[in-house]
């Protein structure tokens, strides 16, 4: 993932992690994650809660080369465009 991408993530993580259930994001960005990915995301969903496993995928999406781009597909996919059009929109900024 491009530093730029990775800059867009941490800055919207507040409003990321207070807005997505992680588990329902999973079936969408299965061509970016892996098994052992998605077992440790859905693990900290179960055992410590949404925020923490939105954590847990933003960090593990910030090392994968398309992850941003299939975040922001996937958030489109389920319902959460004002998210990812936020995403989109600023892209290229610098903050």
């Amino acid at each position: 993932m491009e530093i730029q991408h990775k800059e867009l993530l941490d800055y919207f993580a507040p409003d990321l992690v207070e807005n997505i259930i992680p588990g329902d994001l999973l079936p969408s960005l299965y061509c970016c994650l892996t098994k052992q990915d998605c077992e440790k995301i859905s693990c900290d969903e179960r055992n410590l809660g949404y925020i923490r496993a939105a954590q847990t995928l933003l960090g593990i999406l910030k090392k994968r080369p398309h992850g941003f781009y299939e975040f922001i597909k996937a958030l489109k996919r389920h319902g959460l465009s004002y998210l990812a059009d936020k995403l989109a929109s600023t892209e290229g900024t610098v903050f």
